[in-house]
């Protein structure tokens, strides 16, 4: 994400992990309140979303297989709800 934002919190939530042998998935919630690097002083943002995993047990442990990312929305910090973007989002 190097050069897309100029400040940014990444808050990972809420785990879910399943197991199966040497193999299991992942999802994560993310909020992430962030200043895109084009407008930093004018554009504070929500971005909310989910990561899907995929992990696989190997003599040196737990490795990630795969990482997705899949955004539920995003918002204008200043100018909009988030409460609002979601009820959008799901019409």
């Amino acid at each position: 994400m190097t050069g897309f934002f100029h400040t940014i919190l990444h808050i990972v939530m809420s785990p879910r992990i399943d197991v199966n042998g040497d193999s299991a998935t992942g999802t994560w919630y993310l909020v992430c309140p962030c200043t895109p690097a084009s407008k930093p002083e004018t554009q504070p943002a929500w971005l909310i979303g989910q990561y899907h995993e995929k992990y696989v047990r190997t003599a040196a442990g737990w490795r990630y297989q795969l990482m997705s990312y899949k955004g539920q929305f995003s918002a204008d910090f200043l100018n909009s709800s988030p409460a609002a973007n979601v009820a959008a989002a799901r019409k």
